[in-house]
């Protein structure tokens, strides 16, 4: 699943350089790894939810996908805004903040 090769390619190369980033690297680190848990959980209940008969559970199934759908696409507006922060921070030279 290419998901799941994406998962694990932020865990592998992103949180080393997290966790050594600033003096809230550990916190953003372990809410990256919180975060990957959820998203797990949240495709293993679509895949469960998808494998079983319709029927009128199908309403179970439209709200897994919802929420899944919904939390990704916020996961990756919060993710390039941290991009962003850091390339400017990176670009001008700006003091980041240590606690």
């Amino acid at each position: 699943m290419q998901f799941e090769t994406h998962l694990a390619f932020e865990e592998r190369e992103l949180a080393p350089r997290i966790r050594d980033l600033d003096a809230w690297g550990t916190d953003r680190e372990a809410a990256l790894r919180a975060e990957h848990r959820e998203q797990r959980q949240r495709i293993e209940e679509v895949c469960a939810l998808s494998a079983e008969p319709l029927g009128a559970d199908i309403w179970s199934l439209y709200d897994a996908v919802s929420t899944l759908t919904r939390s990704l696409l916020e996961d990756m507006v919060a993710e390039e805004r941290m991009l962003d922060e850091l390339a400017q921070i990176d670009e001008y030279g700006h003091d980041q903040m240590t606690g």
